[in-house]
């Protein structure tokens, strides 16, 4: 008796879900979606523009851990912190300190960018995949992750042949010696200081440092860089249902929905960020929501095309565009093409899976 009206009430919400798109359409399985399409369009023309006057040290394309290209020219204009990890080091509990550095400063302008190698000792022998788990399980890594390496010798890749070339830093010239090596480049793009593995992430030395180059101030014309996709979050169903509440896992794994006009954040005018409530990815920003009156909360665009991830849903019968975190997989809502300009799209969202941290 339960188990049949929790059924009912899956699909009546579902409906609901439906007959607020008012553009589901009945579609044979090999039919095109067009609302996949134009958020494609819209994300290929974004990625293929390029800033001017990129330093050098920036005018890089690197890969993620979810194998993504990310030109590092978005980081123009903040404090850049580059380090080569591995998971079986004696320095790896530095990602903790890593860690703390982009709480505390990250807001202000500094970003981690972690560069994986089996270059010495063989001490990162994982995939990236492992690599990404590794780092969220035992650190709650937040800071950007790149794809496993080279960074010495005749495999070195091209941005450490810029590091460590005497031609291209003079200052601070030299093969990586081992894992943990950090070099800090200021918001113009100069390369400022090289701190040894040695020199821990919340040493005086480092913490000076960084302080002094975010105090520096930033090119003209600067724009903030757009959220990179972080380290993938993966579990198991018994690990989220310790985490999240019923409804929760209900919706955000197991692709549930709310019913419409109960979710607290359907009228919500608070200012701020609204993240994964699984993972605290940034998925939305308070500036592109609006009142859709459909009974849950709305967007007109993510906070950055690699925020979330989007996949064809036919259940029922209909074909709708399914909304999932790119960093968890957690479904979020669904996608439909009758939003306001300059998108014409509209993120319809679970109130559920998300949570809004409040502008300071």
């Amino acid at each position: 008796m339960h188990d049949s009206l929790r059924t009912t009430g899956v699909v009546l919400a579902g409906a609901a879900f439906l007959l607020a798109g008012a553009v589901a359409t009945r579609t044979a399985a090999n039919s095109h979606n067009p609302v996949q399409t134009q958020i494609a369009a819209r994300t290929e023309a974004k990625s293929s523009a390029k800033p001017s006057g990129v330093p050098a040290v920036l005018n890089f394309k690197m890969k993620n851990l979810s194998g993504q290209d990310v030109d590092l020219a978005r980081y123009k204009g903040r404090v850049v912190m580059m380090v080569n990890v591995a998971s079986k080091c004696g320095y790896t509990p530095q990602y903790a300190g890593l860690q703390a550095l982009h709480k505390k400063y990250a807001a202000k302008g500094l970003a981690i960018l972690g560069f994986p190698a089996n270059d010495f000792g063989a001490q990162e022998p994982g995939s990236d995949a492992e690599i990404g788990e590794f780092c969220q399980k035992n650190y709650g890594v937040e800071f950007d992750m790149f794809a496993k390496t080279a960074v010495t010798g005749a495999q070195k890749n091209a941005l450490y042949a810029l590091l460590t070339s005497e031609k291209t830093n003079p200052k601070f010239a030299g093969e990586v010696k081992w894992n943990f090596e950090k070099f800090l480049i200021g918001r113009d793009g100069e390369i400022l200081a090289r701190f040894r593995s040695n020199v821990a992430p919340d040493s005086e030395e480092m913490t000076k440092a960084i302080e002094a180059a975010l105090a520096a101030k930033a090119p003209a014309k600067t724009t903030p860089p757009a959220p990179t996709k972080a380290a993938k979050v993966i579990k198991t169903d018994a690990e989220w249902k310790r985490l999240l509440t019923p409804e929760q896992f209900y919706v955000m794994r197991q692709k549930g929905t709310e019913r419409a006009f109960t979710g607290k954040y359907n009228d919500a005018k608070e200012k701020g960020i609204y993240q994964c409530a699984a993972c605290g990815n940034e998925l939305f920003s308070s500036d592109t929501k609006f009142e859709s009156g459909t009974g849950w909360p709305s967007f007109w665009k993510p906070l950055a095309a690699q925020s979330i991830a989007t996949h064809a849903d036919t259940m029922l019968g209909m074909t709708r565009t399914e909304v999932v975190c790119s960093r968890c997989d957690a479904h979020l809502g669904h996608v439909f093409n009758d939003g306001p300009q300059p998108t014409g799209l509209r993120y319809c969202m679970n109130s559920v899976s998300l949570n809004l941290v409040p502008k300071q």
